[in-house]
């Protein structure tokens, strides 16, 4: 009789504890993380961490922000973890701050946690990441072609006016030397015409 009794309490508490989730805590708690959109981070959660406690927190800025503390295995050790969340964009949450044992981690270090569930979702972030990469190195390339193009284009132009300048500019001074020459000769004639008389 004991025993129903216990399980009774702890049914009762459980579901106490799941009522007093705050709307800010359910709503992160249904939100997905952006390289993980299988699962939601209440699963990740559960699935990665054992006794989780949810609860509300903020930061410096006054921002609310959602505490999961619990018991993760670390090298196959069970230790005290603790996550902090907020609402990011969309369907999104974001990893804010992640500790073990009351030390701060950096946010990498949980996604070794994070992988144990999220493997294949990884394994698409970053093959999308990379097809990203691809497609604006390409992008890139292309834009470079076109603007080479359109300087070759440009230079081309800017070549042929100054051909085009240079030719007229020579040709100018081709019949100003011929002047010159017309003049020398006339000059030259009169002065022979005038030794002559």
């Amino acid at each position: 009789m004991k025993k129903n009794i216990t399980l009774i309490a702890g049914a009762a508490m459980m579901s106490f504890l799941t009522a007093c989730d705050t709307a800010e805590v359910k709503a992160v708690k249904n939100l997905s993380l952006p390289y993980c959109e299988s699962f939601t981070v209440a699963e990740v959660m559960d699935a990665i961490m054992q006794k989780a406690y949810w609860g509300e927190d903020s930061d410096v800025s006054g921002r609310t922000t959602i505490v999961v503390e619990g018991m993760v295995i670390d090298d196959n050790e069970l230790v005290p973890a603790e996550f902090k969340f907020a609402h990011a964009k969309g369907t999104h949450a974001e990893l804010l701050t992640f500790a073990i044992n009351q030390r701060a981690q950096p946010t990498i270090v949980a996604h070794k946690f994070f992988a144990r569930v999220c493997s294949d979702d990884y394994l698409a972030h970053f093959e999308s990441g990379v097809q990203t990469a691809v497609g604006v190195a390409k992008s890139f390339a292309e834009g470079v072609k076109d603007t080479y193009n359109e300087n070759e284009k440009e230079i081309g132009n800017i070549k042929d006016k100054v051909i085009n300048v240079s030719g007229k500019l020579l040709n100018k001074a081709l019949d100003k030397a011929n002047e010159l020459v017309d003049d020398y000769q006339k000059s030259k004639e009169d002065s022979t015409d005038a030794a002559t008389k």
